[in-house]
């Protein structure tokens, strides 16, 4: 595939993202020791951190209401792969009319 889809809408080529598994390392301290207790990784534990470079206000308007709203929604990936993410982080920079947009997505369901 070619083409990204978030909640069935197209995104535009520029998107870009990288796959990433959160940390599964615990440390428990006590007065006499330090342990290291590690967990096994599940599907859901992989976060999706993405880039929009040079996009316009809808996009930003969109994003902004899935961060607010906590919403669940759906994300296609390039490779066809759908996967049920919800919006941890969202920043945004405006400059010239332009938005860069940037954020991670939690794994939910896949």
């Amino acid at each position: 595939m070619n083409q990204c889809t978030l909640a069935s809408s197209n995104l535009p080529l520029n998107f870009t993202y990288y796959f990433s598994l959160r940390d599964k390392i615990e440390v428990v301290e006590t007065i006499l020791s330090r342990k290291y207790v590690l967990y096994d990784y599940d599907k859901t534990d992989v976060t999706i951190n993405w880039t929009l470079d040079y996009t316009t206000n809808s996009w930003y308007n969109t994003f902004r209401s899935y961060f607010t709203n906590r919403s669940i929604i759906t994300f296609k990936d390039y490779d066809g792969k759908t996967w049920s993410v919800l919006l941890k982080r969202f920043d945004s920079k405006e400059e010239k009319g332009f938005y860069s947009l940037s954020g991670e997505f939690v794994v939910v369901e896949t």
